[in-house]
This record gives C-alpha cells, structure tokens and sequence, in this order.
C-alpha cells in the first residue's frame, strides 16, 4: 500500500503503516539483543569527546593522513561497541535483579493494616506504610 508522504507527517510519524515493521526491526529479528546494542551504539556516538575524535578523523583524512583517519575511527568503534555492549548487559543484570525483590507493602485499607499487599493493587485512598529500608 502506497501512501502520500510529506515532510510534515514524515517528520511526526503520520500515516505510519503499524503492521509493517521497521528496518531495525527486521534486521535484528535473529538475534533479540542486536537492536539494543545497536542502539546503545548509536548513543555512544552522540557523546562530546566522540565526536570531537570523529571530527578529528575526519580532519586527518581530508589531510591525506588516511591511516590516522582509520585508527581513530576503529578505535572509536572498538571503545563504542565495548561501551554498547557492557551498557546493555548492565540493564540485563538490573532487571533480573528487580524481579528478584517483591513488589510488596504494608498498606493500611478501611482501617485493617495489611503486611505483604501486592504493589500492584494499591488503590486511590490505600495509606502505604513506609519504614526503614524500604
């Protein structure tokens, strides 16, 4: 299906086809932990120092010093990709860690304390109980 794109709804997103999936998406369909490194990369490149070295590689290739050029920007790619990679294995090991505590409380409702409540059933009106370590 074809449809009509202009600048304005390309920029917002508009007229976007939800069940076709985009290049990313396709791309990294066989491996499930590419596209957050990929993307964790591509933050790295967004940082001050690393730009300012990619400029500089830059500036050494139009100098004709080409294997400068190329050994900033591999070691610019090596120190990313170890940065992408350590990042995303860090948010791993944070979210097996936060299913490892309950999500509980002590909750005061209609005037009965309740220990152990489940988190995710608190309502408008709960009074959550906080104490030391919580």
């Amino acid at each position: 299906r074809l449809s009509k794109q202009t600048p304005a709804n390309i920029l917002s997103g508009g007229d976007k086809d939800e069940g076709a999936p985009n290049f990313l998406s396709r791309a990294c369909s066989f491996s499930p932990c590419l596209y957050p490194v990929v993307m964790a990369f591509a933050e790295q490149l967004k940082e001050p120092l690393i730009i300012m070295l990619l400029g500089s590689a830059a500036i050494s290739l139009c100098l004709g010093q080409t294997a400068d050029a190329v050994s900033i920007g591999l070691a610019l790619t090596i120190v990313s990709l170890v940065a992408a990679v350590q990042e995303y294995r860090s948010e791993k090991a944070l979210e097996k860690l936060a299913d490892l505590v309950p999500h509980t409380c002590a909750v005061l409702r209609d005037g009965r304390m309740r220990d152990g409540y489940p988190a995710k059933n608190i309502v408008v009106g709960d009074l959550v109980m906080l104490s030391t370590g919580e």
